[in-house]
């Protein structure tokens, strides 16, 4: 699989910051990135104030993400025929790098995965200039967090209309067929913690620091196991059924997913 990063215009443009970054996982010709170089895992002007997890551990509680190498290759030739396009959000103040595993797996199974890059993140890269934002001073207020959601929400509907237009900025083609009225669906995974859906999961090994980072009591290999298989499950109902159908139940997920509450 490749990665790349680009810009698109926002759905809720400010005038300082009329564009937005966008991390794009996509799935490569079969052994054509064999001898491309791995992209880095925090590239430059990616890593700044307030970034979670720090890019150096203090110590043995934490992974010094500068060692981490990610899968995805450079500059990989994508792959032939359109591929459908799944558009993430990061959490509040998240760097896009801390879900490299779960955009690397998802691309590996043929999807293209953009995933927005919005001004609250402490330190991007936008149209090739550097852009940092500090961490906010306080929790934010539900007036406040209703207004970020509702900007993110434009930002991503944005985003999904540029990489479907005939100018995309994708790295290969994609799939331009959406559904009118897609369904909405929430799922708990018991056991996960607020952080265990992204890298973090990963990183924080000694209990104490998991404890503190709020990843859960689910290990980390299996949490990956849930996650993927639950979210590829469900994109592949809404592509060839237009339904979203409980993970509980579905009869192509692994033991371990099933057995999982």
């Amino acid at each position: 699989m490749g990665r790349a990063i680009v810009t698109v215009a926002a759905g809720s443009p400010t005038a300082d910051e009329p564009r937005r970054a966008a991390w794009a996982w996509y799935p490569a010709q079969p052994g054509s990135a064999d001898g491309a170089p791995r992209v880095d895992y925090v590239p430059d002007g990616w890593s700044g104030p307030s970034t979670l997890p720090p890019t150096v551990g203090p110590g043995w509680l934490l992974q010094d993400v500068g060692a981490v190498t990610a899968w995805a290759r450079r500059d990989a030739p994508p792959a032939s025929g359109p591929a459908p396009v799944v558009v993430l959000a990061p959490g509040f103040e998240t760097a896009p790098w801390r879900y490299t595993t779960l955009d690397e797996e998802l691309a590996s199974r043929g999807r293209v995965v953009a995933l927005l890059v919005p001004p609250t993140t402490p330190a991007r890269v936008v149209d090739g200039r550097q852009r940092t934002s500090p961490a906010a001073p306080a929790t934010p207020t539900g007036a406040e967090v209703d207004t970020q959601i509702h900007r993110q929400a434009a930002d991503m509907t944005a985003l999904l209309d540029a990489f479907i237009s005939a100018d995309s900025p994708a790295p290969g083609p994609v799939d331009t067929r959406r559904t009118s009225s897609p369904p909405t669906s929430t799922a708990t995974i018991a056991g996960a913690g607020h952080n265990a859906f992204g890298d973090p999961v990963h990183y924080f090994v000694a209990p104490p620091a998991g404890a503190a980072a709020g990843i859960g009591d689910i290990p980390a290999h299996r949490m990956h196991i849930v996650l993927t298989s639950t979210l590829d499950t469900t994109i592949n109902e809404l592509l060839h059924n237009g339904r979203i159908v409980d993970p509980s139940t579905a009869t192509d997920l692994p033991e371990l997913v099933r057995g999982s509450g």
